[in-house]
């Protein structure tokens, strides 16, 4: 099993993952090497004790599984301006200083890339907004490290663990410990009924030291005594060898594995606002990141069972109950757990033998995808890998948590949901450890055969930034960024162009769910037998013209805007005079240093048309019944749109005529405005081309 262990490291950072030989366990050797992440072990002031099932499920710990997502929100609220009232900022006055930074930033990996499609080329007319627009201004803080001052450890770490997997007992340089023994014991449980109670497993067994050794269990618990004083106590977790992947399947050259790293509360806007090291490695090879996507329902599960089974649960109360087949409801609170649908991805990944990894880092005890809200957690493991004991462990018993505590200080990044979930500028703690870990996976091959999804399960949905306006549309448009091989686009061309294009399609989490099993079909070679179809895959032509609806989009999560009120109207109609001046200056900046020497644009004013998000949608409503929210809703953001002629001349007196559309965002109450996207321009004899500059390499190729 040298393709499994030779690849292993301490946290198995994705959350989901399978794959048709070693590339899962090449990338969870990659994510976060352990001097990223402070040591949660405890000090001598604390004990081990084996962990018995609880005599009845009330008694377990953790939030209650019936809170409301309001009591949720609430919760939230509390916490990120707890902590973000220690925040001060002093501001930079001096504006050489302020320039020098600004240009420090590259901002050509914000630019929009326009090829094969552009979003205003839909009927649905969803946003492209900003990741630094106004709008957000006072909900925005910059997080890069974690401060773990006054983390008092007697003694330093006495077990250390290699990215391979192996286990090294030894004591460190200077420490205060003379003497002491040290064993292991397997970690397990945490099945349900009882989903929060993690158990020791079997007797204790001695460890050497000084010796490099594998253990081979997934999850293991290490103490280390001095007489009768335990000095050291810490859980692990790695890829131990097991029968049923001997020997792997294999990895030819052109089956391609899949790896999902999805960090909780997590928009696009958000994504490139917080993770710039991260999104300069993803522009730089070739992830394709959708400007269309847009979440299913409010929180993970509701977003993650459409993505895992083409399903979703309370339809009706969700909004599904005109828009989905009644085939994918799923009565969850009779049938208590995902694994009674035996249809997901995972199901079929091992079925064709592949290995399958799970790991969900739950940040409370009580939480975790799909143990809340009635779920009722795992009877047994849905996959090969499943860390869950691992993480309940730690959080219950070392202390640990997803910032600094009393003891430890703990960064688990997997199903990211400790940082994310409830914080808006969190997320910018990853992002030297995502870029680098991609890096790594880069620099030994692992992106050759593999399909690297890094995505959210939805935008921030509890922080305050949720309550502006921008914020309502962040928690709508999940990140979702999609690395495919090169292989894989030589050998399908068109399946990587329909990619590409989809990028500025209307899409949802049920045709991510149809590109998976797409991608299952390709690497085992066995095509699914298919009774209907939900969603549409990426590697296939979505259509222009398609709405919610057709994406299975509730009404009040849907992103595509609709006409202002007559109020609204008129406040944005007293802005056209300056908008229209504002979008001719916009063209003519586009066409400087470039092959245009002359341009011409004639606006026609009769087309000024806006439009804003719904009011269910600013509002936040979260189930479609809750309209009680509407009333009295204000918007005061919205896009104007305005068409018209140009005509291009380049510097070989080459001449190109065609038509454009242009749009602009205006803040009404800031009056502001703002061009998110370039015109989409239709050239005759140059149709190719989507935007302005565009035309420079039709002229090119003439």
């Amino acid at each position: 099993m040298n393709f499994i262990r030779h690849n292993y490291k301490s946290f198995v950072q994705i959350f989901v993952a399978f794959l048709c030989a070693h590339a899962v366990f090449n990338v969870g050797n990659y994510f976060f090497p352990n001097e990223n992440i402070c040591d949660h072990s405890i000090s001598s002031d604390s004990s081990l004790t084996n962990v018995n099932p609880p005599k009845s499920l009330e008694a377990e710990d953790g939030p209650p599984l019936g809170v409301d997502a309001e009591t949720e929100v609430k919760l939230g609220l509390k916490l990120d301006a707890e902590n973000d009232a220690a925040v001060s900022v002093d501001e930079v006055s001096d504006v050489e200083a302020v320039i020098a930074v600004e240009d420090i930033e590259n901002k050509t990996m914000y630019k929009i890339d326009y090829s094969l499609a552009h979003p205003f080329e839909n009927s649905c007319w969803f946003p492209v907004i900003r990741r630094d627009d106004a709008d957000l201004k006072s909900y925005i803080t910059r997080y890069r490290n974690v401060d773990c001052r006054g983390q008092k450890q007697i003694y330093g770490p006495l077990v250390h663990q290699h990215r391979n997997g192996e286990i090294v007992v030894g004591k460190p340089h200077r420490s205060l410990v003379k003497k002491f023994n040290c064993e292991y014991k397997e970690l397990s449980g945490t099945l349900s009924p009882y989903m929060n109670t993690p158990t020791l497993v079997g007797e204790w067994k001695k460890l050497p030291t000084g010796k490099r050794i594998l253990i081979q269990k997934d999850q293991f618990v290490i103490q280390c005594k001095n007489n009768d004083e335990i000095v050291y106590h810490n859980a692990f977790a790695w890829i131990s060898d097991k029968p049923r992947l001997t020997p792997p399947p294999a990895m030819g050259p052109t089956k391609y594995g899949i790896s999902i790293l999805t960090i909780d509360s997590t928009s696009r806007n958000q994504f490139y606002r917080h993770m710039p090291f991260t999104l300069k490695f993803m522009r730089d090879h070739e992830f394709q990141i959708l400007y269309g996507y847009t979440k299913v329902g409010d929180n993970s599960a509701i977003n993650w069972l459409p993505i895992l089974a083409g399903m979703v649960y309370d339809y009706e109360s969700r909004g599904f109950k005109n828009i989905i087949s009644k085939d994918i409801n799923f009565d969850y609170k009779k049938l208590g757990s995902l694994l009674a649908i035996n249809k997901t991805i995972f199901d079929r990944a091992k079925d064709y033998g592949w290995p399958t990894l799970w790991n969900d880092e739950i940040a409370n005890p009580g939480y975790g995808l799909f143990h809340y809200y009635g779920w009722r957690g795992f009877r047994r493991p849905p996959a090969d890998y499943y860390f869950r004991s691992y993480y309940t462990y730690i959080y219950k018993n070392l202390g640990a948590s997803s910032g600094c505590s009393n003891d430890s200080c703990q960064l688990s990044m997997n199903f990211y949901a400790g940082l994310t979930h409830g914080s808006a500028s969190n997320l910018e703690l990853y992002d030297i450890p995502v870029s680098d870990a991609l890096q790594r996976m880069k620099t030994a091959g692992v992106l050759e055969n593999t399909v690297l999804v890094i995505m959210g399960d939805h935008g921030q949905r509890i922080s305050p930034i949720q309550k502006s306006h921008i914020g309502r549309i962040e928690e709508r448009m999940s990140m979702m960024g999609i690395y495919m091989p090169k292989k894989f686009r030589d050998e399908y061309p068109e399946k990587y162009a329909n990619l590409v294009r989809n990028r500025h399609r209307l899409t949802s989490n049920f045709d991510f769910h149809e590109t998976l099993q797409d991608l299952l079909d390709l690497g085992s070679g066995h095509r699914r037998q298919q009774t209907e179809k939900h969603g549409t895959s990426l590697f296939e032509t979505i259509p222009i013209d398609r709405n919610c609806k057709d994406a299975m989009i509730p009404e009040n999560f849907c992103v595509c805007m609709e006409t202002p009120d007559k109020t609204e109207k008129e406040i944005v109609q007293n802005a056209q005079t300056r908008i229209m001046a504002y979008i001719e200056d916009h063209i003519e900046n586009s066409t400087k240093n470039t092959c245009i020497k002359k341009h011409d644009v004639k606006i026609d004013p009769e087309s000024f048309k806006s439009a804003t998000i719904s009011k269910l949608a600013r509002s936040g409503v979260r189930f479609v019944g809750d309209t009680k929210k509407v009333n009295g809703t204000i918007r005061a953001i919205f896009e104007v749109q305005l068409t018209g002629n140009i005509e291009v001349t380049t510097d070989q007196s080459k001449t190109y005529k065609g038509t454009f559309v242009a749009r602009v965002q205006y803040n009404s109450k800031l009056d502001f405005i703002y061009v998110n996207a370039d015109p989409l321009v239709r050239f005759k004899g140059c149709e190719e081309a989507k935007v302005v500059v565009d035309v420079c390499q039709c002229h090119k190729n003439a």
